[in-house]
């Protein structure tokens, strides 16, 4: 049985997005493209419905690379509590207290 790891946005962000001039984003996105063949090997691959309508926004050329990178991670689904959680924590920009 493979370990599993859950991919949030920001992961398939780096994965996808053109070379950053910030050395620590662009750092990043070498690791992420360095690991991102081993994810389907070594590890049973998840992301939540959350993280499918996160990476669909946006430029509509990276919306779909995003969308493409995750089409063969298995979708978790999520309830009410997680969007609402979801919600609080990108609206107060961390965990809320």
């Amino acid at each position: 049985m493979k370990p599993k790891v859950y991919i949030e946005t920001t992961v398939v962000s780096y994965f996808v997005a053109r070379p950053s001039r910030d050395l620590l984003v662009a750092g990043h996105q070498e690791a992420t493209r360095e690991l991102w063949p081993s994810l389907f090997t070594v590890y049973d691959t998840y992301v939540s419905a959350l993280v499918f309508e996160e990476a669909a926004r946006g430029d509509t050329a990276q919306a779909s690379s995003r969308l493409a990178a995750i089409k063969p991670f298995r979708m978790l689904d999520i309830d009410e509590e997680a969007r609402t959680l979801a919600a609080k924590i990108l609206s107060e920009k961390g965990m809320p207290q």
